[in-house]
């Protein structure tokens, strides 16, 4: 018995077709935030909450690129008279640079997750991570989010503010905040 109202798993609105050889259907769309704790909290998600017939969504925040303008520039010119268009090429460079950065950063969370034959994808998101994180888990259609605790103590939390619990108060979906077995509270 399925329980009043299911209409099993193949009738879920919440599945999803999923491109490649054999067809299968997609039960949970597992974000996974990676940060500096980003070993743990992947093995953890893989270990825990991982079934068969998940996606894993990898989401990484990156601030975006801007130049800082120091003093009055003259129309059209940025800066120590850098042209703006120059700025512009500048700024895309940087992320470039940033992308390449984040292919390398997955290399061992994508071997990992073919080792385990779960499929994948990958989300660069952009700007303050909380708001990122939020407004990603809506774009990319996520179903819970897997996010890492620092231990920040009360002090460093109020001032830094806490990804982890930003995410828990203003994420539309469920939110795991996983602590590393070996984070200890830091005081202040």
């Amino acid at each position: 018995h399925r329980g009043r109202g299911s209409k099993g798993i193949s009738g879920s609105p919440r599945a999803k077709k999923m491109a490649g050889e054999d067809e299968q259907v997609v039960l949970r769309r597992i974000g996974v935030a990676l940060d500096a704790d980003a070993n743990y909290v992947f093995d953890w998600t893989l270990k825990n909450l991982v079934r068969k017939g998940d996606k894993i969504v990898f989401m990484h925040c990156e601030e975006e690129p801007r130049p800082v303008f120091v003093g009055v520039a003259p129309p059209g010119l940025a800066f120590a008279g850098m042209p703006v268009s120059t700025m512009a090429v500048s700024c895309e460079q940087e992320r470039h640079k940033q992308v390449d950065h984040y292919k390398e950063f997955l290399a061992p969370f994508i071997y990992k997750a073919d080792q385990a034959h779960v499929p994948h994808e990958a989300a660069l998101l952009r700007g303050d991570c909380r708001d990122a994180l939020v407004d990603g888990c809506k774009e990319l259609k996520i179903d819970t989010l897997v996010v890492g605790s620092r231990g920040l103590g009360a002090v460093k939390r109020a001032v830094l503010g806490s990804v982890s619990t930003y995410c828990v108060h203003h994420c539309h979906v469920p939110v795991v905040v996983v602590r590393h077995s070996d984070h200890t509270v830091h005081k202040g």
